[in-house]
């Protein structure tokens, strides 16, 4: 709300749904938040929303870790692989990657499933650019789209000239119309396809199994496969 409305910006989708998390040590032989003894330290960057949404976590649910604010990542990294806490807390987005590039062995860390906040991304925008806002929205939503039609970097030429379903004729430019309201021509989703791939394949090769991150879909799963993206019908 504060960025959206007082920041002088839009965001025209979330591309990338995340939620603050955990990281700990393995050696601990934990599993959730709820495997941790009372009193378990916690590493967190101060005066960050991070820190806040950890306090109001505690204020709702009951649970009570020892805070140790740190001044900036670096510092709470470093007290955090050198044992001087049993948490270090962050997105967990961002704690995939620290894990990877940070940690002294990767695998002596685990990240813990739970998620304390939402933590949602997008792209941003003017807000007097009403027609660039359209048009970063339908690119994303493009991929989306893609993905759920079954549309790849692979197979997007082939489709063009052989599907029979209409919305996915009209998507790749094989019909007119797509490129119309948003003052594109018709081929601009499927370059989008070819250049990049489907939301799935975007995922895949810079976070998921095809990433030295390897991070689950979870939440930026398919709406048919019980995530949160999902993409308007082209309609006309």
């Amino acid at each position: 709300l504060q960025r959206d409305a007082t920041f002088g910006i839009d965001f025209p989708a979330v591309y990338l749904f995340d939620g603050q998390g955990f990281i700990a040590h393995r050696a601990q032989g934990i599993a959730r938040l709820s495997d941790l003894p009372p009193g378990a330290s916690v590493c967190v960057i101060e005066q960050t929303t991070t820190l806040r949404n950890l306090e109001d976590w505690m204020a709702r649910t009951g649970l009570r870790f020892r805070l140790k604010p740190v001044r900036s990542t670096e510092g709470a990294l470093s007290a955090f692989f050198n044992h001087h806490c049993d948490l270090y807390t962050s997105d967990r987005i961002g704690l995939h990657a620290q894990r990877l590039l940070k940690a002294p062995e990767r695998e002596d860390y685990v990240i813990l499933p739970e998620a304390i906040s939402k933590e949602p991304l997008g792209p941003m925008v003017r807000p007097d650019e009403r027609r660039w806002f359209d048009v970063v929205r339908w690119v994303f939503l493009a991929t989306v789209l893609a993905e759920e039609k079954g549309i790849t970097t692979a197979n997007a030429a082939r489709l063009k000239e052989e599907a029979q379903d209409p919305e996915v004729r009209r998507f790749l430019g094989a019909t007119a119309g797509v490129g119309w309201g948003l003052g594109l021509d018709d081929g601009w989703a499927f370059r989008v396809v070819t250049q990049v791939g489907n939301y799935g394949e975007i995922f895949d090769r810079h976070l998921g199994a095809a990433s030295p991150l390897g991070i689950d879909r979870g939440m930026n799963g398919l709406w048919m496969n019980g995530g949160l993206h999902y993409a308007p019908p082209l309609g006309g």
